[in-house]
């Protein structure tokens, strides 16, 4: 596990930040909210210097079509008229009136006044802490569902900083994040690959109004999301006023950020920021309301180490990622496949040959070996097929992996395929249970021809006539068929079995016997071979008594 580092290049400041007051007491109530009051919000500016707006309250959005009200306000001032309106990265900033919390600001309007926001109440937020303070009192809010800010409003997002990461790779996330139903945004200027954070000395200090990186990669790789921190309740953490990656599991690094400068728009004006640390705390709730977290605890990322050797060339990256398990997958691939831009730099044929290890908590390591070939781009199949493993272990639906930790070596090979060319049956007939075998030519990439046996069962109790089977190279995927499901899991049945496909099953070295095609497609056969096999050939056995 990756241990949680603290930032050693700034100081933070963990104190209670409404020193001599009970948290209900530093808080502004909702009921007393009113049109006409006046107040402002806290948000970093360039340097992380932290500017203070002017807000004045027009309405109590009570009736959104939400769980939960909005107060509707409108910004001004010197520091809003500089930077074109609410930004994008302001989301979190807190809202005070008589010097006590209203809130974060959380929404605008894009296509409408960019001087107009949403605050997400502070009494709502509080619903995110990870450990509630005795005092609250909010049942009068049900909040069980995903909310949104009424029509015309939009969450001002928290856009992604991005460093160390290919383009390639930040587009894969980006369609993943739209998969989820997340439309966005990259920081222009974190577009670049080939670094981690920034080496440069960036002043931090955690207070309200400052810039909070929440990551989903940490270490020689940054991905984080920026936000501006609403509150610190002892050494407890609010932040976003709207939710992340809406999912209740997520577990990220809490970790410092640095605004270059806040950039006006015609759209969405939006805090130009980079990640600037390592992380100092763990984000553990993900609401429709906030993000919560604690400073000082470890958020328990998963420690993945990718080696890429392309001739005498060799990189080493230590990231580690965010424990969402319905998302690690997407972020070991673009990880793999950044690594592989930066040492490609460029679409390349060729071979990759992978090696997987896994570190277990509650049981022996296993090493899994695979080879990547592509007669295009190499890199992105090899990131493709390093990433499945772990996304397979950490979504198995039999039981939480345990997986300790994950280390990749991608080393460059010599273009390698072997495509099958001819099928011969050892026998035409056979009967249940026979051990037979099936001889398979192969031709290697203008290499010398070859023929390889592969042994197979008869399936026990199969009965008389006809049966249809297919020999499958380990680089073709099995076919699109109407009644096959396409779920790996399929035919697992137990954790072990899973742990054995991934060591045994999984290799494009490997060649396949296979029977009852379809959902009851089974593996009754297995040949290993130097090569990447690419190829399907079926075939029939007649069954007798």
């Amino acid at each position: 596990m990756v241990a949680m580092q603290f930032f050693s290049r700034a100081w933070i400041v963990l104190a209670f930040c409404f020193s001599g007051l009970t948290w209900a007491q530093a808080n502004f109530a909702l009921s007393d909210i009113k049109p006409g009051l006046e107040g402002y919000a806290l948000t970093a500016g360039a340097g992380n210097v932290i500017s203070r707006f002017p807000i004045h309250v027009l309405e109590v959005v009570q009736d959104a079509g939400e769980d939960f009200p909005y107060i509707l306000f409108r910004a001004s001032g010197d520091f809003i008229a500089s930077t074109g309106g609410i930004a994008a990265g302001m989301s979190g900033s807190p809202v005070y009136i008589n010097e006590k919390l209203v809130g974060a600001v959380s929404a605008g309007f894009p296509s409408a006044d960019h001087n107009l926001g949403l605050i997400t109440p502070i009494e709502v937020m509080t619903r995110a802490l990870p450990i509630k303070p005795a005092t609250l009192a909010l049942e009068k809010y049900g909040l069980n569902v995903l909310a949104l800010p009424p029509i015309g409003a939009v969450p001002l997002s928290a856009p992604l900083a991005m460093s160390g990461i290919s383009s390639r790779a930040q587009d894969r996330l980006l369609e993943a994040l739209k998969a989820r139903g997340i439309n966005q945004t990259v920081f222009p200027s974190q577009a670049q690959a080939g670094g981690g954070s920034t080496p440069l000395e960036r002043p931090y200090k955690l207070e309200p109004g400052a810039p909070i990186s929440v990551r989903l990669i940490s270490g020689d790789m940054n991905v984080g999301a920026i936000g501006t921190v609403t509150a610190l309740v002892g050494n407890q953490i609010l932040a976003f006023g709207h939710p992340f990656l809406r999912d209740s599991r997520a577990r990220f690094a809490a970790a410092p950020a640095y605004v270059n400068a806040i950039i006006p728009s015609s759209t969405v004006p939006f805090k130009l920021a980079e990640n600037a640390g390592v992380p100092f705390g763990a984000i553990l709730t993900d609401r429709p309301y906030a993000v919560g977290g604690v400073v000082g605890q470890d958020a328990g990322l998963l420690p993945l180490e990718i080696t890429v050797k392309n001739g005498a060339a060799s990189r080493v990256w230590k990231l580690g990622l965010a424990p969402v398990e319905s998302f690690v997958g997407v972020l070991s691939l673009i990880s793999l496949q950044s690594a592989m831009d930066t040492m490609f730099e460029g679409n390349s044929p060729g071979s990759v040959i992978v090696r997987t290890s896994l570190e277990f908590t509650d049981r022996p390591s296993i090493t899994l070996r695979d080879r990547a070939t592509d007669e295009n781009d190499v890199g992105s199949s090899a990131a493709l097929r390093a990433a499945v493993p772990i996304a397979v272990l950490l979504e198995n639906p039999y039981r939480a992996s345990g997986l300790k930790s994950v280390k990749i070596n991608l080393e460059v090979a010599p273009f390698a395929l072997a495509r099958m060319v001819k099928l011969e049956p050892e026998v035409k007939k056979a009967k249940a249970g026979d051990v037979v075998g099936v001889n398979v030519r192969l031709q290697p990439y203008r290499g010398t021809p070859v023929v390889r046996r592969i042994s197979f069962k008869i399936p026990e109790g199969q009965v008389e006539g006809a049966l249809k089977l297919r020999v499958r190279g380990g680089l073709t995927p099995r076919p699109t068929d109407p009644n096959d499901s396409g779920d790996i899991f399929e035919g697992v049945l137990t954790f072990e079995d899973l742990l054995e496909k991934l060591k045994n099953r999984l290799s494009s070295e490997n060649m396949f016997v296979e029977s009852g095609f379809g959902h009851d497609t089974d593996i009754i056969g297995l040949e290993k071979f130097a090569d990447p096999v690419l190829g399907l050939i079926p075939f029939e056995i007649l069954i007798v008594k």
